[in-house]
């Protein structure tokens, strides 16, 4: 701790830390911010991509009629919980067991709250419900939640037509104690609104919620007639919302209504990808049919007519997806989008592919990266702290640890959007004032500098700083020796901690203009211009220093070292050749390897072993380790040795084993010692595919888990977006009907695992095995369950013991699978295989590996998606990216992956991509980012 008699000079000299507490958000660096906005404050007045607006409703029934001359009184309008239209449940059947409660698929559970009958409960984390309400007066709302939930600050976010108005948090009364939450200044612009209530943090009941009028006057969202759907989703088949301008389409009438302009080309792109790829391919021709059949064709060339167009949407409306006719009409104007989409691949003459997708032109061969300052993560600050000479690695307590910044599904942690919150400053200032006790010691034994640090300080802090300090700081901290005394190194250090200066790195760069003012080169253009004269005016260029410190921390995680900081002050990061110099050294070094090693853990998720749970007494913390360690001598075997080719990461006949895990394996892998990790060849695993850490990873205790093996295989090996799943809606009657002949087969189910007859394969084939799944499951996932033939616990088998405790010995294992799809979810190619070893070598040579590379090499090392499907998500499929790439970013960025790619296929690689990311302009080059690209 600082001396008693020093807090006070330390409290001042933090003041250079001020902006810990307000500076990192990425709102902070947009070119116009919100006035009156607070620097990292919240705010929900920032402009947020959304593909919604007010919906349009068309009904083949007789519903009434609504004008928009109509002048309508606006009422309280109460939806009961149980009177839902669409659900996302994770989780079986819970609640009630009788009665009104009982029907549905979604949790309910009876109440004695006045005004409810039963309530949404037993809620999980990304659960949601989402429900019709006609019969609206545009105009501004309060919506009143009524909640209950044993604990505080469970959250229920509320949106409205696909926009979020707000959130709402439990105050944990207890389960039959229900509250009103209320979310005011709601503005209702259509008659017919879809609401939606997601269950953020799950652990709370939903009784009801009111739309409470609280003022009026807002226009409609059309002045065409709107027709009122009935509250029955069968009766409707609701196209979800156009701009608010767009007139309304009819069913009567083709020739009006709905046009291409009505469409949102990010959400059409978006939503073709993730979802109609599950049944459809294009043929290149303007003529779409079902996945894997020649029937069923679709000629879109008329839809390039207004009438036709709006003919295709009302298909669509109608038909799709496969097994939830009318669903389309409720997601995201998927509708509308899904037509735009098909006559833009029309159009473009292509048949395929994303319609905005372009190649390397003179026009996008400048690209542009994000400005803005990056929060270091604990990680990136512990090893600075380290390398600089202040702490040992074992000193970094895990009580400091701040954020690690993954999020969604990218997984990797890089922070681009962490705010500090107080927990955060708080953790900081424990870390500061604790290390600096640590590192006063070290520097005066290592500099001999007594009570007189004062200049070995001021070099230090260079280091921290990544710079030259600045005469401010300079005098700063030399007043801080002159008052402190023989306290004075303790306390600058601990300022200089918990400074922002040390905790972000700044990425802001300098005008373009004063760069060629100051004759920075950035090298030539293709056609042999000046590619710094060619850069937009209003770009920004990193400095020596800033481009010093982004090489640093995308190659090693830590702080750039002397040499690195010596070539910046020597003006020696300029060219390509020069960072080229330095990025093969730095990958080189023992920080860079650990680094890349990293990497590869943090891909393929290796870490994630370490939380598995088995009944075994073999499988010890000891296996864990060394199994996620496995992951990591095995990527860097195929990154560092030229002589191994890319392929054999996923197909190679080698791993690398130590000892101890070549025994668990059942390997002879000549190794002497748990320390001593060799290249080990075996015909039986090999390649990260068949390693210890993904196969148990993707298995529980009681068996594995074949549907996660296929979907993991999917997105981390080739980098499928395969899309979460969805609850299909429907007529009433046939939803039930479903609903039975689900529970039937579910049953069955249970008999036959309990006379331990079925085998994992067999019991999640059958589980499976309904149209509410097939969209998915029938060529998606379920044709790779041919990967059992590794068992929860890592290790190969032929049989298996039956899925329950009475499950027999010795059931035949089914190895045969098929990869329907190569290059995406959605495409006609496929192959077959006879067990993982099988499919890992077939999928080693395809393009979609390669091309998996880039995208997840551009995210280490940048933050950033390198393209639209690299976006990260949540686990109910939404986008989680803080800031989305511009359209200009998706063409550049296009350019790029091609150029990664070349890189790996020239010489097979993966040393040249990795180290042509830093090389791009796209480090040195940023943009401020636009309110228009912000996404939370």
């Amino acid at each position: 701790m600082l001396p008693k008699q020093s807090l006070s000079v330390y409290v001042r000299a933090t003041k250079l830390a001020g902006l810990v507490i307000t500076a990192t958000t990425l709102g902070a660096c947009v070119a116009d911010p919100v006035p009156d906005q607070g620097v990292g404050q919240e705010s929900s007045s920032l402009a947020v991509i959304s593909s919604s607006s007010a919906p349009v409703v068309q009904s083949s029934s007789q519903a009434p009629v609504v004008s928009s001359s109509s002048v309508a009184q606006a009422q309280t309008i109460r939806l009961q919980a149980q009177d839902y239209a669409r659900f996302n449940e994770s989780d079986g059947r819970q609640g009630a067991t009788a009665g009104r409660c009982s029907q549905g698929m979604v949790d309910l559970v009876d109440i004695t709250d006045n005004g409810g009958t039963c309530a949404v409960g037993y809620t999980a984390s990304g659960e949601w419900v989402e429900y019709d309400v006609s019969g609206v007066v545009p105009g501004t709302y309060t919506i009143s939640l009524r909640t209950s939930a044993a604990n505080a600050g469970r959250r229920l976010q509320v949106s409205v037509d696909g926009n979020l108005v707000g959130t709402v948090q439990t105050v944990g009364n207890g389960w039959e104690s229900y509250v009103d939450n209320t979310i005011t200044n709601v503005a209702l612009r259509s008659s017919n609104t879809v609401v939606r209530v997601a269950f953020a943090d799950g652990e709370a009941n939903l009784n009801y919620f009111d739309l409470i009028p609280t003022g009026g006057g807002l226009p409609p969202v059309s002045s065409a007639p709107v027709v009122a759907s009935s509250s029955s989703v069968a009766s409707s088949s609701s196209v979800a919302p156009p701009p608010s301008s767009a007139p309304v389409a009819s069913s009567s009438a083709p020739s009006g209504g709905v046009s291409i302009g009505d469409a949102d080309d990010r959400a059409a792109g978006q939503y073709a990808e993730h979802s109609c790829g599950l049944c459809h391919q294009s043929e290149g021709s303007g003529v779409f049919t079902a996945l894997g059949a020649p029937s069923g064709q679709i000629d879109i060339s008329y839809a390039l007519s207004p009438s036709g167009f709006a003919q295709l949407v009302e298909v669509v409306s109608a038909t799709m997806p496969k097994g939830g006719a009318n669903k389309c009409t409720e997601v995201d104007n998927c509708a509308v989008n899904t037509a735009a989409y098909m006559v833009a691949m029309f159009s473009d003459g292509s048949g395929g592919g994303d319609p905005q997708a372009s190649s390397c032109t003179s026009d996008n061969e400048i690209s542009y990266g994000l400005r803005t300052v990056r929060l270091l993560t604990s990680n990136e600050m512990s090893k600075s702290l380290v390398d600089i000479g202040l702490i040992d690695e074992g000193d970094f307590e895990q009580s400091y640890s701040y954020v690690g910044g993954s999020h969604g599904k990218s997984f990797y942690p890089v922070n681009t959007d962490q705010r500090v919150t107080e927990d955060t400053l708080r953790k900081v200032v424990s870390a500061a004032e604790n290390l600096s006790l640590i590192a006063t010691d070290k520097v005066k034994q290592r500099y001999n500098c007594g009570n007189n640090c004062e200049a070995t300080f001021m070099g230090i802090a260079e280091r921290m700083f990544r710079r030259p300090l600045s005469n401010e700081e300079k005098s700063t901290y030399s007043g801080i020796f002159s008052e402190m005394g023989d306290d004075g190194l303790q306390v600058a250090l601990a300022a200089a901690i918990a400074a922002p200066q040390f905790l972000y790195r700044s990425e802001m760069g300098i005008p373009v203009s004063e760069a060629i003012q100051r004759g920075m080169d950035l090298g030539s253009l293709s056609s042999g211009g000046n590619k710094l004269n060619a850069a937009d005016r209003n770009a920004y260029v990193l400095d020596s220093y800033e481009t010093a410190t982004a090489l640093a921390y995308m190659y090693t995680g830590s702080t750039p070292d002397e040499t690195l900081m010596n070539a910046a002050a020597n003006n020696r990061l300029n060219t390509e050749a020069q960072i080229a110099s330095q990025i093969d050294r730095l990958i080189d070094t023992a920080r860079g390897r650990e680094h890349t090693a990293n990497f590869g853990a943090n891909w393929f998720l290796a870490d994630r072993v370490f939380d598995a749970k088995r009944q075994k007494a073999e499988f010890t913390d000891n296996i864990r380790a060394d199994m996620a360690r496995e992951v990591r001598e095995l990527f860097s075997e195929v990154f560092y040795n030229e002589d191994v080719p890319f392929g054999d990461l996923y197909g190679g006949d080698f791993t690398v084993l130590n000892r101890r895990l070549a025994q668990y394996y059942g390997v002879n892998s000549g190794s002497s010692g748990d320390n001593d990790w060799r290249v080990t060849n075996t015909v039986e695993r090999g390649g990260i595919l068949t390693s210890g850490a993904f196969m148990v990873n993707t298995g529980s205790d009681a068996y594995t888990r074949p549907i996660l093996r296929a979907v993991k295989l999917r997105e981390l090996m080739l980098c499928h977006v395969v899309p979460p799943p969805v609850n299909i809606a429907g007529d009433p009657a046939e939803q039930q009907a479903l609903a039975d002949a689900r529970t039937a087969a579910l049953n069955e189910i249970t008999e036959l695992s309990l006379q331990g007859e079925l085998t994992s394969r067999e019991f999640f084939e059958r589980q499976t095995d309904s149209p509410l799944c097939d969209s998915c499951h029938e060529k998606v996932i379920n044709p790779l369950f041919g990967m059992e033939d590794f068992d929860a616990y890592g290790k190969p088998r032929t049989t298996q013991k039956g899925v329950s405790d009475a499950g027999k010995l010795g059931l035949p294992i089914d190895t045969t699978g098929t990869l329907y799809g190569l290059s995406s979810i959605s495409d006609s190619d496929l192959i077959t295989f006879d067990g993982t070893k099988d499919l890992a070598k077939q999928v080693a040579d395809l393009p979609a590996v390669r091309s998996c590379l880039a995208v997840n090499s551009f995210r280490w090392t940048t933050g950033l998606p390198l393209d639209k499907a690299a976006y990260s998500k949540d686990e109910s499929g939404r986008i989680r990216e803080p800031v989305l790439l511009s359209s200009e970013q998706e063409s550049a960025y296009s350019c790029v992956k091609e150029q990664l790619v070349s890189e790996l296929e020239a010489n097979d690689d993966p040393k040249a991509l990795y180290r042509k990311i830093g090389t791009l302009d796209l480090i040195r080059l940023r943009r401020s980012i636009d309110n228009s690209q912000l996404q939370n």
